[in-house]
């Protein structure tokens, strides 16, 4: 995952925790994957309904990317539904 792009002096102090807190998240969900197998199988059901729920947005005439958009939005807004 891409957590930062660009130069290394744009960073303010909210980019760095930024950085620190995600990594951080990513690291104790690395370590629940690799030794909880019920949080495995949990996480692995709620993948496989995420790819079907893309595929019926796309089915309906969303972009990939406005598919992800939808289930997955940004600072509260989601691009306009069809269908």
């Amino acid at each position: 995952m891409k957590l930062w792009s660009g130069y290394k002096s744009n960073l303010t102090a909210e980019d760095k925790d930024f950085v620190v807190a995600t990594t951080l998240s990513l690291q104790i969900d690395h370590d629940r994957w690799l030794y909880d197998p019920a949080y495995r199988m949990e996480e692995e059901a709620r993948s496989a309904k995420n790819k079907q729920e893309i595929q019926k947005l796309i089915a309906l005439g969303h972009t990939p990317r406005e598919a992800v958009d939808i289930l997955f939005p940004r600072n509260g807004r989601t691009p306009e539904q069809r269908g």
